[in-house]
């Protein structure tokens, strides 16, 4: 056989057999064959009270949290980036009735917020999510967003690490990717970056000593 510009020339007589060569076993393939993703759901929940209402609308919050709007750096689309792809988060499936859009709920209870805590808060939105039919064993995690009015504090996640099903947020952190990350972190089992007296030292991690600016942070090994 002679080949010549892309020409092959084949002798009269011989027997050509054509063989489709596999792809080259290379190590992305390798990962992406081996790859486990760990998809969980999530509802955001966000609170309303007579006194006071979380801030962000319900189209904000899952803008925030899940780019349903196209927000390109958002708290789920983090999780993706630092893990490669392998730790989703979804937004809990809509309703039929509405009461659930893009992953966000409202519940609203006829009881005054301002002094409560960030804890009775999120019980009191509780107990109205079960009147509305909606328990928190129906999602994997729930994103509480309490008002401002309530005692401060930055936000917190149930349970010790590993165990928690749910985390509360003080109004405008809901919308923060930073804290989200942190909060989720211990949901997802991790603790504190940091050690001996300062906790919460190591600001370079996600589960570092929370930044009042939105900043692209994964976790340390």
């Amino acid at each position: 056989m002679l080949i010549t510009q892309d020409v092959l020339y084949v002798p009269e007589g011989a027997v050509v057999k054509v063989e489709q060569i596999p792809p080259r076993l290379t190590e992305t393939t390798l990962s992406s064959k081996n790859k486990t993703v760990d998809e969980r759901s999530i509802l955001v929940v966000r609170v309303v009270a007579l006194d006071g209402k979380t801030t962000a609308t319900e189209a904000e919050l899952s803008d925030r949290i899940f780019g349903t709007h196209g927000d390109p750096h958002t708290v789920t689309s983090q999780f993706s980036a630092c893990s490669n792809g392998q730790q989703v988060f979804v937004p809990a499936p809509d309703r039929e009735d509405n009461i659930i859009t893009d992953g966000v709920v409202t519940a609203t209870f006829p009881f005054n917020i301002t002094g409560l805590s960030g804890r009775r808060a999120k019980n009191l939105a509780s107990a109205e999510l079960e009147r509305m039919g909606i328990k928190e064993t129906d999602y994997r995690h729930f994103m509480y967003c309490v008002p401002q009015g309530v005692k401060p504090f930055i936000a917190f996640s149930s349970g010790n690490p590993g165990s928690g099903e749910y985390s509360v947020y003080y109004d405008y952190k809901c919308k923060h990717s930073v804290t989200g990350m942190h909060e989720l972190g211990h949901y997802l089992g991790l603790g504190h970056s940091g050690s001996g007296a300062s906790t919460y030292g190591d600001t370079s991690c996600s589960m570092g000593y929370d930044s009042k600016y939105e900043e692209k942070k994964c976790y340390n090994g």
